[in-house]
């Protein structure tokens, strides 16, 4: 790290181009991260620690809050499978924020369109377009009634590590998730030998 008498000795042009330099680097040295994270996700390397995922090892790991972890792991998926947008992030030429933004619309049809916007665009800019871009394909791609639009799932640790979800989904939907809740909630009192 520089120190701060080296700093005042810099002029405002020499600060600037410091700091783009190192956003750069920056840039790259995340997007290797999580080129990484992707790979030892892939490989399920986590599950030796006896962790439930990739995210609960990250939170081990590398103290991330378990929302950006699962953000991050969600971003590593994606972004393997697009890689114009994975080459241009590890030069430096996107920072996180903005892949993270791309990745929650990006095919690998519509992904050189999308790198060429986020190229010319701030992540605040991009994440406005992504919702946009949504909305439209939710339009297009929807039935009609607007029940992709009133659908969601959402996920929270609260203080104490308890996770809260939150969702709307289609009654069959529902009811697969509901299933699914049950027979899991069923295999961990089997393990514990916890009575019904």
């Amino acid at each position: 790290m520089t120190g701060n008498g080296e700093l005042t000795g810099l002029s405002n042009e020499g600060l600037e181009r410091e700091i783009a330099e190192l956003g750069g680097h920056i840039n790259a040295a995340t997007a290797r991260w999580l080129g990484l994270v992707g790979e030892y996700d892939r490989r399920e390397a986590w599950a030796e620690w006896g962790c439930r995922s990739c995210t609960h090892r990250l939170l081990h790991r590398c103290g991330v809050s378990p929302a950006a972890a699962r953000e991050q792991v969600r971003v590593a998926r994606r972004v393997a499978g697009l890689p114009h947008l994975r080459e241009a992030f590890a030069r430096g030429e996107l920072c996180y924020s903005q892949v993270r933004a791309v990745t929650r619309v990006a095919t690998p049809d519509t992904e050189a369109d999308l790198l060429e916007i986020a190229l010319h665009a701030t992540a605040s800019q991009l994440e406005t377009i992504v919702r946009a871009y949504r909305g439209v394909l939710e339009v297009e791609l929807g039935d009609g009634s607007g029940e992709h639009r009133r659908r969601f799932v959402q996920c929270e640790h609260d203080e104490d590590g308890a996770l809260i979800i939150h969702a709307r989904l289609p009654a069959e939907e529902g009811a697969l998730v509901l299933t699914a809740l049950e027979a899991s909630r069923e295999a961990l009192r089997a393990k514990r030998g916890a009575p019904n």
